[in-house]
């Protein structure tokens, strides 16, 4: 959480059990964090945390410029709306805030299946690719990088200008 200022806030974006927040959590416990998923039983799992919140990402229930980091791990694929996701992720993000999002390259034979998989159990699944999710972000004012790991990849976003409509 390198650039992260004391007291900072954290929205772990589709968190289920919260399980990427207990890496944060183990590393800075100075830092507030809110658990947001569409899922109540899947927050009840999240036993170390106070604050959860359940909703859906397109229309996230915080005043603009709130949090400091938003955190989204392998759970964009499941956002019906990704676009107006992406747009509520930067309205409530702080200036100089940071979106670490991880996901699943529907590219990969891996990836392809996980979400033949999921389809199959019934979950609403919309493969997100890098180019489209790193055009989209950059469309709303975040400075991107993106890095593959073989079946999944991580985008970096450094939020530094809102977008003048």
């Amino acid at each position: 959480m390198k650039g992260l200022t004391y007291g900072g806030i954290i929205i772990d974006l589709g968190s289920g059990a919260g399980i990427p927040s207990c890496f944060f959590l183990e590393e800075r416990r100075d830092v507030q964090f809110v658990l947001f998923d569409l899922s109540i039983r899947m927050l009840k799992l999240a036993t170390p945390f106070d604050k959860k919140v359940v909703g859906r990402a397109e229309e996230l229930p915080f005043d603009d410029s709130t949090f400091d980091l938003v955190v989204c791990a392998f759970s964009f694929h499941h956002f019906s709306d990704q676009k107006k996701a992406m747009d509520e992720i930067r309205r409530v993000i702080r200036p100089k805030g940071k979106l670490y999002l991880l996901e699943i390259d529907p590219r990969s034979k891996l990836g392809s299946f996980i979400f033949r998989l999921e389809s199959l159990i019934g979950s609403e699944v919309l493969p997100v690719f890098p180019d489209r999710i790193k055009k989209i972000a950059q469309e709303l004012g975040f400075f991107v990088r993106i890095q593959s790991y073989g079946w999944r990849y991580s985008l970096v976003g450094d939020f530094r200008s809102y977008k003048i409509n």
